[in-house]
Protein backbone atom coordinates (compact mmCIF):
# COMPACT_ATOMS: atom_id res chain seq x y z
CA UNK A 1 0.00 0.00 0.00
CA UNK A 2 1.25 3.41 -0.75
CA UNK A 3 2.17 5.92 1.99
CA UNK A 4 -0.27 8.72 1.21
CA UNK A 5 0.00 9.74 4.76
CA UNK A 6 3.62 10.79 4.10
CA UNK A 7 2.63 12.64 0.58
CA UNK A 8 -0.27 14.21 2.50
CA UNK A 9 2.38 15.43 5.13
CA UNK A 10 4.90 16.37 2.69
CA UNK A 11 2.53 18.87 0.79
CA UNK A 12 1.03 20.50 3.69
CA UNK A 13 4.94 21.49 4.44
CA UNK A 14 5.01 22.58 1.05
CA UNK A 15 1.78 24.47 1.49
CA UNK A 16 2.07 28.13 1.75
CA UNK A 17 0.32 29.49 5.72
CA UNK A 18 -2.17 31.57 4.08
CA UNK A 19 -4.00 28.79 1.98
CA UNK A 20 -4.25 26.97 5.56
CA UNK A 21 -5.60 29.66 7.30
CA UNK A 22 -7.35 30.85 4.61
CA UNK A 23 -10.74 29.17 6.32
CA UNK A 24 -11.46 31.95 9.07
CA UNK A 25 -14.27 29.31 10.80
CA UNK A 26 -11.91 26.45 10.89
CA UNK A 27 -10.69 26.41 15.02
CA UNK A 28 -6.70 26.51 14.98
CA UNK A 29 -6.83 23.79 18.06
CA UNK A 30 -10.51 23.60 18.97
CA UNK A 31 -12.30 20.46 17.65
CA UNK A 32 -15.70 21.16 15.80
CA UNK A 33 -18.90 19.36 16.23
CA UNK A 34 -22.49 19.80 14.77
CA UNK A 35 -24.90 20.94 16.07
CA UNK A 36 -27.43 17.87 16.86
CA UNK A 37 -24.04 16.32 18.24
CA UNK A 38 -23.51 19.28 20.89
CA UNK A 39 -27.31 19.33 21.37
CA UNK A 40 -27.44 15.85 21.96
CA UNK A 41 -24.50 15.88 24.69
CA UNK A 42 -26.12 19.36 26.21
CA UNK A 43 -29.22 16.98 26.55
CA UNK A 44 -27.62 14.06 28.25
CA UNK A 45 -25.12 16.36 30.38
CA UNK A 46 -26.90 19.53 31.45
CA UNK A 47 -24.70 19.74 34.89
CA UNK A 48 -21.28 19.25 32.73
CA UNK A 49 -22.26 20.55 29.16
CA UNK A 50 -22.77 23.97 28.33
CA UNK A 51 -23.60 26.22 24.85
CA UNK A 52 -22.40 29.54 24.78
CA UNK A 53 -23.46 32.20 22.18
CA UNK A 54 -20.49 35.01 21.25
CA UNK A 55 -22.43 36.92 19.09
CA UNK A 56 -23.10 40.71 20.04
CA UNK A 57 -25.67 41.15 22.83
CA UNK A 58 -27.93 42.78 20.30
CA UNK A 59 -27.70 39.60 17.70
CA UNK A 60 -28.52 37.13 20.84
CA UNK A 61 -31.99 39.64 22.26
CA UNK A 62 -33.30 39.26 18.42
CA UNK A 63 -32.86 35.27 18.89
CA UNK A 64 -30.71 32.49 20.17
CA UNK A 65 -30.31 29.32 21.17
CA UNK A 66 -32.17 28.34 24.24
CA UNK A 67 -30.53 28.08 27.13
CA UNK A 68 -27.26 29.72 25.43
CA UNK A 69 -25.15 31.65 27.88
CA UNK A 70 -24.24 35.27 25.67
CA UNK A 71 -20.50 36.15 26.35
CA UNK A 72 -20.29 38.44 23.33
CA UNK A 73 -16.20 37.78 21.72
CA UNK A 74 -16.35 41.02 19.99
CA UNK A 75 -19.22 44.26 20.44
CA UNK A 76 -20.75 46.15 17.88
CA UNK A 77 -19.82 49.40 17.43
CA UNK A 78 -20.60 52.76 15.79
CA UNK A 79 -19.87 52.00 12.75
CA UNK A 80 -22.76 51.21 10.06
CA UNK A 81 -21.67 49.07 7.00
CA UNK A 82 -24.58 49.89 4.25
CA UNK A 83 -25.33 46.15 2.56
CA UNK A 84 -25.22 45.98 -1.39
CA UNK A 85 -28.24 46.91 -3.16
CA UNK A 86 -29.22 49.00 -0.47
CA UNK A 87 -30.84 46.25 0.82
CA UNK A 88 -30.31 47.14 4.26
CA UNK A 89 -27.51 47.84 6.74
CA UNK A 90 -25.77 46.72 9.80
CA UNK A 91 -23.17 48.30 12.44
CA UNK A 92 -20.00 46.32 12.43
CA UNK A 93 -18.19 44.50 14.48
CA UNK A 94 -15.50 45.94 16.92
CA UNK A 95 -12.01 44.46 15.26
CA UNK A 96 -10.76 43.98 18.83
CA UNK A 97 -12.19 41.03 21.14
CA UNK A 98 -13.77 41.44 24.37
CA UNK A 99 -10.94 42.15 26.32
CA UNK A 100 -13.58 40.38 29.36
CA UNK A 101 -14.28 37.10 26.67
CA UNK A 102 -12.16 34.65 28.69
CA UNK A 103 -12.47 36.27 32.57
CA UNK A 104 -15.91 36.29 32.15
CA UNK A 105 -16.23 32.79 30.86
CA UNK A 106 -14.64 31.56 33.80
CA UNK A 107 -16.49 33.11 36.50
CA UNK A 108 -19.15 30.74 34.75
CA UNK A 109 -17.72 27.62 34.32
CA UNK A 110 -15.20 25.36 35.59
CA UNK A 111 -11.80 24.36 33.21
CA UNK A 112 -13.09 21.00 32.99
CA UNK A 113 -16.55 21.71 31.69
CA UNK A 114 -17.60 20.93 28.39
CA UNK A 115 -18.36 23.88 26.39
CA UNK A 116 -20.05 24.47 22.84
CA UNK A 117 -19.42 27.85 21.40
CA UNK A 118 -21.55 28.92 18.49
CA UNK A 119 -21.97 32.28 16.61
CA UNK A 120 -23.43 33.55 13.40
CA UNK A 121 -21.70 31.03 10.77
CA UNK A 122 -19.07 29.81 12.66
CA UNK A 123 -15.97 32.51 12.75
CA UNK A 124 -16.19 34.36 15.91
CA UNK A 125 -16.70 30.80 17.45
CA UNK A 126 -13.57 29.39 16.40
CA UNK A 127 -11.52 32.32 17.13
CA UNK A 128 -13.13 32.65 20.59
CA UNK A 129 -12.92 28.60 21.18
CA UNK A 130 -9.17 28.88 20.50
CA UNK A 131 -8.86 31.64 22.60
CA UNK A 132 -10.30 29.78 25.91
CA UNK A 133 -8.17 26.75 24.94
CA UNK A 134 -5.13 28.94 25.66
CA UNK A 135 -6.87 29.94 28.81
CA UNK A 136 -6.72 26.86 30.24
CA UNK A 137 -10.15 24.98 29.25
CA UNK A 138 -9.89 21.48 28.53
CA UNK A 139 -13.26 20.48 26.33
CA UNK A 140 -14.27 23.24 24.34
CA UNK A 141 -15.95 22.32 20.70
CA UNK A 142 -17.33 25.09 18.40
CA UNK A 143 -20.38 24.24 16.77
CA UNK A 144 -20.27 24.10 13.27
CA UNK A 145 -22.69 26.17 11.15
CA UNK A 146 -23.04 28.50 13.93
CA UNK A 147 -26.91 29.41 14.59
CA UNK A 148 -27.66 31.03 11.34
CA UNK A 149 -25.93 27.86 8.92
CA UNK A 150 -23.66 28.32 6.22
CA UNK A 151 -24.21 28.88 2.41
CA UNK A 152 -25.96 26.57 0.19
CA UNK A 153 -22.73 27.04 -1.91
CA UNK A 154 -19.94 28.16 -0.14
CA UNK A 155 -18.35 31.54 -1.58
CA UNK A 156 -14.81 29.78 -2.83
CA UNK A 157 -17.41 27.54 -4.55
CA UNK A 158 -19.69 30.34 -6.57
CA UNK A 159 -17.42 30.70 -9.70
CA UNK A 160 -16.87 27.27 -10.49
CA UNK A 161 -20.56 26.42 -9.53
CA UNK A 162 -21.98 29.01 -11.93
CA UNK A 163 -19.76 27.14 -14.55
CA UNK A 164 -21.14 23.71 -14.16
CA UNK A 165 -23.49 23.31 -11.28
CA UNK A 166 -27.35 23.37 -12.02
CA UNK A 167 -27.61 24.63 -8.39
CA UNK A 168 -25.47 27.57 -8.94
CA UNK A 169 -28.08 30.50 -8.13
CA UNK A 170 -30.10 28.04 -5.24
CA UNK A 171 -30.02 30.20 -2.16
CA UNK A 172 -30.40 29.39 1.18
CA UNK A 173 -28.34 28.49 4.59
CA UNK A 174 -27.69 24.49 5.52
CA UNK A 175 -26.09 22.93 9.10
CA UNK A 176 -26.36 25.08 11.20
CA UNK A 177 -28.20 25.22 14.46
CA UNK A 178 -31.62 26.58 13.38
CA UNK A 179 -31.51 24.47 9.91
CA UNK A 180 -32.14 21.30 12.05
CA UNK A 181 -34.57 23.14 13.84
CA UNK A 182 -33.10 22.82 17.63
CA UNK A 183 -35.02 25.24 20.24
CA UNK A 184 -34.57 28.43 19.71
CA UNK A 185 -35.58 31.70 22.28
CA UNK A 186 -36.45 35.09 22.01
CA UNK A 187 -36.53 35.95 25.57
CA UNK A 188 -33.62 37.63 27.79
CA UNK A 189 -33.13 35.45 30.78
CA UNK A 190 -31.11 37.00 33.51
CA UNK A 191 -29.65 33.30 33.85
CA UNK A 192 -28.10 33.31 30.42
CA UNK A 193 -27.80 37.07 29.86
CA UNK A 194 -23.98 39.04 29.69
CA UNK A 195 -23.19 38.67 33.67
CA UNK A 196 -21.87 42.60 33.76
CA UNK A 197 -24.68 43.65 32.24
CA UNK A 198 -26.85 42.19 34.87
CA UNK A 199 -24.82 43.59 37.53
CA UNK A 200 -24.60 47.04 36.04
CA UNK A 201 -28.39 46.97 35.91
CA UNK A 202 -28.69 46.15 39.77
CA UNK A 203 -26.60 48.62 40.56
CA UNK A 204 -27.87 51.29 38.52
Amino acid sequence: MKNYGFLLGFFLLLAPAWALAADASIPRSALSVAPLEAYDLLVREPEKAFLIDVRDRGEYAFSHPARAYNIPWRFAGGEVMLEAGNSGASYQLNPEPNPDFVGVTRSLFKPDDQLFIICDNGRQSAQASDALLDAGFHQVRQVQGGVWGEPFIPQDHLRLAEKYSANYGKGGLISGWVYWGLPMSHTLDPLYMYPPDIKRARTD
